[in-house]
């Protein structure tokens, strides 16, 4: 084989490569350990659930990029997730009734306890995603959360 063969088969060997580690980046193929510890959880019989913002975008439409459920447990609840390496940014509830859903007051305020990722606190309006962004290293990442009783 040919010195120019050889630098277009080494070539095309190349992109198939990295179309392979980027398709197994996308699928999630390639994760890091995420574990998120949640101080405050007052029932166990309700659940946990984590809402994760990928970027800005989906956390300004608030349309979490994936959710997740755990069993409540009193005290602390701990969720472990394996997520691709990025920036992520979450909000936590503790739905002590059980209906699936984030009770709120007539202000629009949570009704059930809620945390946000850094433990960011609620003012008069919603948090950025910066101020809410963390990042997950190939190594992984943890949180540690105390929910907030409304």
């Amino acid at each position: 084989m040919g010195a120019a063969r050889r630098r277009q088969a080494t070539a095309i060997t190349a992109r198939v490569l990295s179309g392979l580690v980027l398709a197994l980046i996308s699928t999630g193929a390639i994760a890091a350990p995420v574990r998120i510890e949640i101080h405050g959880v007052v029932k166990s019989a309700g659940t946990v659930h984590i809402a994760l913002f990928h970027d800005e975008n989906s956390w300004d439409r608030e349309d979490a990029d994936s959710t997740v459920q755990v069993p409540a447990v009193p005290a602390t609840t701990v969720a472990q997730l394996d997520l691709p390496p990025g920036d992520y940014a979450f909000f936590i509830y503790d739905d002590v009734n059980g209906n699936g859903k984030l009770d709120k007051t007539w202000l629009g305020f949570p009704d059930e306890p809620y945390a946000f990722s850094n433990n960011v606190k609620l003012g008069l309006s919603k948090p950025s995603f910066s101020a809410l962004k963390f990042t997950v290293p190939p190594q992984g990442a943890q949180q540690v959360i105390q929910l907030v009783e409304p």
